[in-house]
């Protein structure tokens, strides 16, 4: 629930076991009090040969910081990960505090403090957009060569339904407490 913007739900995000999840980047379903959304998710996965004959790199014969940090935790190595975790360092480094929309792996406090602030400010400054990829984590970050891709469709549905919201009025009595309640309840289908 959101005081300040009266929002209540819940965020879904889809990725795999063995993924990092980056927050900046989650294209999240939303579900708000008083729906069912139902949620369908496909999986696509592909394979590419590496150089010569495409420009991905097999990375289990790659080195590099980032590359290692994805093996240490055993996690599956996808190339916009390793471009969060580099930000994140080049911010480490640069501010001692970590940005709080990025993965934090290397165990540092997220910055708030006003010096700590305008620091990250100072350091983002440089990329024109989010999207923007520091040259020095290009060498650090190669393409693989196998990928995995999540599709979703989503559908909603008004919730409680009008049989299951009498059979609640029925149960609990119809008061306003009653009504508030329907409104914020939600449902999610996988």
């Amino acid at each position: 629930y959101n005081e300040q913007q009266r929002f209540n739900g819940l965020l879904v995000s889809i990725n795999g076991q063995s993924e990092i999840p980056i927050p900046a980047q989650m294209f999240p379903v939303k579900t708000g009090g008083g729906s069912c959304t139902f949620i369908g998710i496909s999986k696509e996965v592909s394979q590419s040969m590496p150089k010569p004959f495409s420009s991905c790199v097999d990375v289990a014969g790659f080195d590099s910081p980032l590359v290692r940090e994805f093996k240490r935790q055993n996690k599956t190595y996808q190339q916009n990960v390793c471009f969060e975790m580099c930000k994140q360092k080049i911010l480490i480094d640069a501010c001692n505090c970590s940005f709080v929309n990025f993965i934090n792996i290397y165990n540092t406090h997220f910055c708030f403090s006003g010096p700590e602030m305008a620091c990250l400010n100072a350091v983002n400054a440089k990329y024109k957009d989010v999207y923007t990829i520091d040259p020095s984590c290009l060498s650090m970050c190669p393409l693989e060569c196998n990928k995995t891709r999540y599709q979703l469709t989503t559908h909603w549905a008004d919730f409680p339904s009008p049989g299951f919201r009498s059979a609640f009025r029925r149960q609990f009595s119809d008061t306003v407490e009653t009504r508030f309640a329907e409104a914020g309840v939600a449902a999610a289908n996988i």
